[in-house]
């Protein structure tokens, strides 16, 4: 080995580096140091055979020569098949040496050269591997229905690089959209129009609704395909099911924040928001937060976990400074099963208001809280564990 030396982009002067390796014999016990090895070292096949055997990118540091040395290449591609790439342009056309390549990796068929594009038996083993590979093939090859159909299979996006026509294919446009339902915006329009083609997408990714014909968007059956697979394709949906209380609650039962695409009428409707309350709490609460201020709405929030500890949370909500309330809370918490949650986070508040009410309601229950609550985490545990203890031993003597 021989020291080399590299100059430093930062202060301009040379720097020693690391050894140069100019030894044969050393080159071929340490294969994965090619990176140091010497240009002389290179020029050997044995070495050069060695190194992309480890790691078939290496082919790019050999020299020319080797490059085109059909053994070292072939060794290189079947280590690692992106290495097709620093090969040279008459064995990125080699039969063998890109079909052993696209059967690791169908990308590298964008390497290929000549007739290896327009080879069936290659493009099809390509897309076969790696659906995209679609797009390098020869373009009468994007119109070859089995090849295609491969293709959107492994990958359904690859349908956008297939021929006009075969996008107006219904059997390949409907592999594609039950692969990925977004496959719906390659298609020929008349296919986006489709009942059963649309019908496939959504129910793969509601999405897809957003690539469908305006006049499915409409379509109660699609529409509600589509908020069952993926709350939020209620935005694409027309404005007559944004007020289907059906289609609405489908939606926000997948997807709560959904209900924003709801129609505003919908949404101030009694009825609807009492069944929201019933068939979706997290919805419920979600949307309607802001009116947690109200004793009714407060307490429909307490049918649930999540609307519960959201309560509590909103320490600024006045209901919660009455101890009437406050004792409601808890013993909603205690059937929910997450008084203790609840106690931390009351607690965790540090607001005055609420830690008083919280006083008077664990008076009764014969804990008397110090004025100064713990507001670090193994304080809050320990007051949540002995209020607990105290709730449970006073509702079991009840």
């Amino acid at each position: 080995m021989v020291p080399f030396c590299i100059v430093n982009a930062d202060t301009g002067r040379k720097e020693k580096a690391m050894y140069l390796i100019i030894d044969k014999k050393e080159a071929l016990r340490n294969p994965k140091d090619y990176h140091f090895w010497s240009r002389e070292i290179w020029n050997d096949k044995q070495c050069a055979l060695a190194a992309v055997q480890q790691n078939g990118a290496a082919l790019q540091y050999a020299s020319k020569e080797l490059r085109a040395d059909r053994e070292v290449v072939f060794a290189a591609v079947q280590q690692n098949s992106m290495a097709l790439e620093y090969a040279s342009k008459d064995l990125r056309a080699d039969r063998e040496v890109v079909l052993t390549a696209v059967q690791q990796d169908g990308y590298s068929l964008a390497f290929a050269t000549g007739d290896a594009r327009v080879d069936r038996e290659i493009v099809l083993a390509a897309v076969r591997q790696t659906g995209w590979a679609l797009q390098y093939a020869n373009i009468d090859l994007c119109a070859d229905r089995e090849v295609v159909l491969a293709a959107v299979q492994q990958n359904a996006s690859a349908l956008q690089f297939a021929a006009t026509v075969l996008r107006a294919d219904q059997e390949i446009v409907l592999a594609a959209v039950r692969q990925d339902g977004r496959a719906l915006e390659f298609a020929f329009d008349e296919l986006c129009a489709d009942r059963e083609v649309v019908l496939a997408a959504v129910q793969q990714d509601g999405t897809a609704l957003q690539y469908a014909s305006e006049d499915l968007f409409a379509d109660r059956e699609i529409v509600l395909a589509a908020v069952k697979q993926r709350g939020r394709a209620l935005y694409y949906a027309d404005d007559s099911l944004c007020a289907d209380r059906e289609v609405v609650i489908a939606a926000v039962q997948q997807e709560v924040w959904a209900l924003r695409f709801a129609d505003e009428t919908l949404r101030q409707d009694e009825q609807f928001v009492a069944e929201l309350a019933d068939v979706c709490p997290r919805g419920y609460i979600w949307f309607y937060e802001p009116q947690l201020s109200s004793e009714k709405t407060a307490r429909k929030a307490m049918r649930s976990k999540d609307g519960l500890l959201l309560l509590a949370r909103q320490a600024k909500v006045s209901l919660l400074n009455e101890p009437i309330m406050m004792k409601e809370l808890l013993l909603s918490a205690l059937e929910q099963g997450c008084l203790k949650d609840a106690l931390r986070t009351l607690i965790a508040s540090q607001k005055k208001d609420i830690l008083n009410a919280l006083r008077t309601v664990m008076a009764w229950y014969g804990v008397e809280l110090p004025d100064a609550l713990p507001a670090d985490m193994n304080g809050l545990n320990v007051f949540g564990n002995l209020i607990c203890t105290a709730v449970c031993e006073k509702r079991e003597g009840e």
